[in-house]
């Protein structure tokens, strides 16, 4: 699922976007870059490609097992 994640990261990187002042497709890449990272929802989908691994530390068991 994370790979799903990452790809659609990816495609968000190269996909236009319609100003908001003059409703003109924005089609260069740092601006299309800047968008998705501070004003779309950049966080939320990198947040979903970190696995569940790295942001729970691993605890042991009711028993002492790991």
């Amino acid at each position: 699922m994370e790979i799903a994640f990452f790809l659609e990261i990816l495609l968000t990187f190269f996909t236009s976007f319609n100003d908001t002042d003059t409703y003109m497709p924005v089609k260069k890449l740092k601006p299309i870059a800047n968008n998705y990272i501070f004003n779309g929802s950049f966080i939320f989908d990198f947040l979903a490609v970190i696995p569940y691994q790295f942001l729970v530390k691993e605890q042991e068991d009711f028993y002492g097992d790991e």
